[in-house]
């Protein structure tokens, strides 16, 4: 059919590969050309991509490698890490059990996240509500600037950890890349409206009184975040509480399944 004939072939697409790979990335060609042939779902990828497949090509090769050496692609490699911040320290599971984070475009792991049990998230709770006093007692201008240092942060290592969502999750980078900006947003907008968490007085039925109403933490905070949205809906959760003088225990929404599709076979970022 014409729509068939006007679609590259697998082969046409590893050839422009090919070239691209020998101009920008000469020292890497062999070892990533082999990737790309081996690669049974690029193959299977392809046909669905109306639009530019080579494109969808070249996404899929790139969470592939990504998935293949992670730390080694990061700026700062601290920020890759496999294990749970609780009490100021980041731990692993007591029974040392984990699970492997898997990229989505090739199947290889990413890494092996701390399988953290109900007891772990009593400790989180528990280390949580010792904390708050602290923090609650701190002025909203200090809480503040704690929202606002993260915000900087987060936009300070914007391509990291873009790169770490696309390789975990498999978004196309630029999408990832949008949404650590939305994330850091959040952080920025809560950094300001912690200086305006206001009283208020209203006037009494009663002559010669007045009723006041001051806002209070109300203690620790419990946020479930999508695995579709894995920064911004920590962010959009955490930062009010944070704001507000709350404490959070923030848990990761685990992933069933999910089809894979090229993002330009979809309106929506791909899943």
């Amino acid at each position: 059919s014409a729509a068939r004939a006007s679609t590259p072939s697998p082969f046409r697409v590893v050839f422009f590969l090919d070239g691209l790979l020998s101009t920008i990335f000469p020292a890497r060609r062999d070892a990533i050309m082999q990737l790309v042939r081996g690669t049974s779902q690029l193959a299977r990828l392809i046909p669905h991509a109306p639009v530019a497949p080579h494109l969808s090509a070249q996404r899929v090769l790139m969470t592939s490698v990504l998935g293949m050496n992670l730390a080694s692609q990061l700026t700062d490699r601290s920020l890759f890490r496999e294990a749970a911040y609780i009490n100021g320290a980041w731990t692993q599971a007591s029974d040392g059990r984990t699970f492997r984070v898997l990229d989505p475009a090739s199947g290889a792991a990413v890494g092996a996240v701390a399988d953290m049990d109900a007891t772990a998230t009593t400790a989180a709770i528990s280390a949580a509500e010792r904390a708050l006093p602290a923090w609650r007692s701190r002025t909203s201008k200090d809480r503040s600037a704690v929202l606002f240092r993260w915000y900087q942060l987060m936009l300070e290592h914007a391509d990291d950890l873009a790169l770490i969502m696309t390789a975990e999750q498999g978004k196309p980078l630029s999408e990832s890349k949008g949404e650590i900006a939305y994330a850091a947003s959040f952080c920025q907008w809560y950094a300001e409206e912690a200086k305006r968490i206001y009283g208020e007085t209203i006037d009494s039925p009663t002559a010669g009184r007045r009723l006041v109403i001051l806002k209070q933490p109300v203690g620790v905070t419990a946020a479930i975040t999508p695995w579709n949205f894995p920064s911004a809906m920590i962010t959009r959760k955490v930062a009010p509480a944070l704001a507000a003088g709350c404490m959070g225990v923030n848990a990761t929404q685990s992933i069933v399944s999910c089809e894979y599709q090229p993002a330009e076979a979809t309106s929506k970022p791909a899943q």
